[in-house]
């Protein structure tokens, strides 16, 4: 069933692909561009032959010109091929995933592919950026090995240069490594006749490096990563000699006045005797990738947009620190502790967004929880990015099956699950009793962080070495003994509890939001996971920033990059039922299926026929189940569901737990292991210290 599912979701993708290579691009000026392509034809590699730049889709191998891409060939030898590289002024497709075949694109009227070896030698291909130079092709088969192919002959040669991150070959056939040895980053030139190393630049332990390419015209190396172009020659320290949109750089090459790249899905064209544009915004975002701004990009031609990480820090060191020496140089800050936020309104770090009216309406539009967080007075000091707030949650079917009652404590929580594990029910042999796989909600981090967000909000004192804490505690070190983790991975089990965002379950959904507390009489308080991937985001915008009209178009322009249950849990006017935009078009699909799935049933012979029976069976199943959970983007008992839930998010002013946690990240290293006495009794401590310190 599962293999089924998997293929259909695979031909509703099939069903949306266009062969089309649409673009929608920005000029900052000079020359400099940023281009983003549909979605349904993404560009994967890209490279330069003789000052002319090829990029390949799975459509085809195309010339980039600013008119639109030339059609150079759609033959599916290079459309599906690992690489698209350049050499000696010829163009070349490389696959390798069984083994390495290298292909010519020999360019003229007609473009011709013609294979030219083919080679099984090599159990492992890591293939950092193959490369051809003078006739012979240069690969990797480790991180230390690099194999010199003879294109004509076929001979090779096996060139052991020392562990290396990248490499790339040089005018003079020697080769340009970069390597990382303890807290020492450098390049070295490698001769491969002396297998003799010479220093030629050194590179800064926090760099973060992505790509490598070798200039010869300059006899500079240049490497890509999060949105800064370094330098290097002449034995020197790398430098930044200028900022693309970052993200994963797939593929790069030199072109014209700069360098071509493909980071992520967008192909970035860098000239650097352009002339800077005038106006320019930075954003500080760890995690940031240039595709989410798209809207931003292309509705503000004239702004270029930086986006750069805080290195060897957090962001919210980093902006701590621009706030106490007043530093302009980022305009926007996404942010995720949630402590932060009392300093930011307290001490001013902050433009006011209801400066504006688009901003300071769809403020107006949040439900409390969000209002308090991000507001102060009459002024809003911040505002949220993503918004994925989750809660642990139970099966409807075997709660009702088994005539469990949905725990609404942590103590019935441990104990349901303790009495399953210790006496599992007859016939439950199809559920899958881990509390543990939902991960929030049961893991100690998360508790905890719960425990002292329930106990500020009701205005109770935070005591972890009281008898309540230890005894919960107990029994989770007793649920740890007694389950056993599933690895029937493919199995049409169930789980009995998971996790899910809110405003996404509703009447129909298999599970149901199941928010626990410490105490009955409480007020719970559903928190942001602490993730490094997931949680709460948020918008700051610099008070020194000199460019505060652009940072208000940035921040509303992600506001098209919400998905409605996003833009649910935050606006009160976002409410179901809101239809699944592919709902009709997948049915469509679905149907035309389902006829061809009959029909193969009408004429399979005996032999066939029960499988063909099973096939339709699974299919009439699966439609079934997609009409029933997946017409709806948002339905209206989604809607409902939320909206009774929503008081109980909470975001804290100031959580102890959190505060204490992001000093000391080793703080829950072996906390499962740990004697509970001395492990509350530690937390106990550094509490009190902590809440004694902020008095």
């Amino acid at each position: 069933m599962r293999k089924l599912l998997t293929l259909l979701l695979a031909i509703c993708f099939v069903f949306t692909l266009s062969a089309a290579v649409g673009i929608a691009e920005e000029n900052t000026g000079g020359g400099n561009k940023v281009i983003f392509f549909g979605e349904d034809d993404y560009l994967s590699r890209l490279t330069v032959a003789n000052n002319k730049l090829y990029l390949l889709f799975p459509s085809g191998l195309y010339e980039y010109t600013p008119e639109g891409n030339k059609l150079i060939t759609d033959d599916e030898n290079v459309t599906t091929a690992d690489f698209l590289i350049s050499g000696d002024g010829k163009l070349y497709a490389i696959s390798a995933m069984e083994n390495l075949t290298l292909r010519e694109v020999v360019l003229g009227e007609k473009a011709e592919v013609k294979e030219l070896l083919t080679t099984d030698n090599y159990d492992e291909l890591y293939l950092i950026n193959p490369v051809i130079k003078d006739g012979f092709l240069y690969f990797n088969i480790s991180r230390s090995e690099i194999i010199k192919l003879d294109i004509t002959t076929g001979e090779t040669k096996s060139l052991n240069v020392g562990v290396f991150t990248y490499f790339d070959v040089m005018e003079d056939g020697n080769i340009i490594l970069l390597r990382e040895a303890d807290d020492e980053r450098r390049l070295d030139v490698y001769n491969p006749d002396t297998g003799e190393n010479t220093l030629f630049g050194k590179v800064a332990p926090d760099a973060y490096i992505g790509y490598l390419l070798y200039d010869s015209s300059k006899g500079s190396a240049l490497m890509l990563g999060l949105g800064n172009i370094y330098e290097a020659k002449n034995g020197e320290e790398a430098k930044v000699i200028y900022n693309y949109l970052q993200g994963d750089v797939m593929s790069a090459a030199l072109y014209k006045n700069g360098v071509a790249l493909l980071s992520d899905d967008t192909l970035i064209i860098r000239d650097y005797s352009a002339p800077k544009s005038e106006k320019s915004l930075t954003l500080l975002y760890n995690m940031g990738r240039g595709h989410e701004w798209r809207d931003f990009i292309l509705n503000n031609p004239d702004t270029e947009l930086n986006l750069i990480s805080a290195i060897n820090t957090s962001s919210e060191e980093r902006f701590i620190n621009d706030m106490v020496t007043k530093s302009d140089t980022v305009d926007v800050f996404i942010l995720k502790d949630t402590n932060l936020l009392s300093a930011i309104k307290n001490k001013g770090y902050f433009t006011d967004l209801s400066e504006n009216d688009k901003l300071k309406t769809q403020y107006a539009d949040m439900y409390p929880a969000f209002m308090r967080a991000f507001g102060t007075g009459d002024k809003i000091a911040a505002f949220p990015k993503e918004c994925f707030i989750e809660t642990l949650c139970y099966n409807k079917q075997a709660f009702e099956e088994f005539n469990l009652t949905v725990p609404e404590t942590y103590d019935e929580f441990f104990d349901l699950c303790i009495n399953w594990l210790e006496n599992p029910p007859e016939n439950s042999e199809n559920y899958i009793m881990d509390p543990f796989m939902s991960g929030f909600g049961v893991n100690l981090e998360n508790m905890f962080l719960t425990y002292c967000a329930e106990m500020v909000r009701n205005d109770k004192t935070i005591d972890f070495s009281g008898e309540d804490i230890h005894r919960l505690l107990e029994k989770y070190r007793k649920i740890e003994e007694l389950h056993e983790i599933d690895t029937d991975y493919d199995s049409e089990k169930k789980h009995m509890f998971y996790t899910y965002a809110l405003s996404i379950l509703d009447e129909n959904s298999d599970y149901g939001y199941m928010p626990l507390k410490f105490y009955k009489e409480n007020t719970a308080a559903i928190l942001s996971p602490m993730s490094e991937f997931s949680g709460l985001e948020y918008f700051v915008v610099n008070p020194y920033s000199k460019n505060a009209e652009d940072t208000y178009k940035l921040i509303l322009s992600y506001d098209g990059k919400r998905e409605t249950p996003s833009k649910a849990v935050l606006y009160t006017s976002v409410v179901g039922p809101i239809e699944n935009p592919y709902y009709k078009e997948h049915m469509e699909n679905f149907n035309v299926r389902l006829e061809e799935l009959k029909e193969s049933l009408e004429k399979a012979d005996d032999f066939e026929k029960q499988d063909a029976q099973n096939n339709l069976d699974d299919f009439v199943e699966y439609m079934s189940h997609y009409e029933r959970t997946a017409k709806w983007e948002l339905s209206e008992s989604a809607s409902e569901i939320y909206r009774g839930m929503a008081d109980m998010i909470y975001i804290e002013s100031y959580n102890p737990f959190q505060a204490l946690i992001m000093s000391e990240p080793e703080l829950m290293q072996g906390a499962d292991t740990m004697p509970i006495d001395m492990l509350l009794g530690s937390i106990d401590s550094k509490i009190k210290l902590l809440e004694t310190e902020s008095k």
